[in-house]
Order: C-alpha cells, then structure tokens, then sequence
C-alpha cells in the first residue's frame, strides 16, 4: 500500500464535529484513505460512493442525507 502523506491531516479532521468529504480524480486512493479511517474510528461512520445511484439520491437534499445517517447509524451526539 501507498503511504498518503494526507492521512494523519485526515485522521486529525476526524475529530471535529463536522461532516467530512472527500473528493478526487478516480483510482488515487480515496475509497481505500476512507476505509482506514473508519476502522481506526471511535465513532459511528458512514460511507457513501457518489458513483453509486443508490448513494447519489441522498444528496439531493440536506433533509435526505440526515434521513440516510439516522437511518444507518442512528441519532449519535
């Protein structure tokens, strides 16, 4: 694996009480940056893939995409 010099500034905005996104080009790495992140979590996470139609529908709105977190991972602090 690739060591990404953006992973600990990532690790670092976790911590923050805020919705993290993250974009880029195709095939740099992002899904797998997410993934390690999550699993090194000491909270509720949610992905989600903007490529994917069954994800994209939630960003229609704000309301929609509160609807999808509540419904994956509940009403977290």
């Amino acid at each position: 694996m690739i060591k990404r010099d953006i992973y600990p500034t990532l690790k670092k905005h976790l911590l923050k009480k805020q919705i993290s996104v993250l974009i880029g080009p195709r095939q740099v790495g992002k899904t797998t940056l997410v993934k390690m992140l999550m699993a090194e979590a000491k909270r509720p996470s949610l992905y989600s893939n903007l490529d994917d139609d069954s994800d994209i529908v939630y960003f229609d709105s704000q309301r929609k995409l509160l609807e999808k977190i509540k419904l994956e991972i509940g009403e977290h602090p």
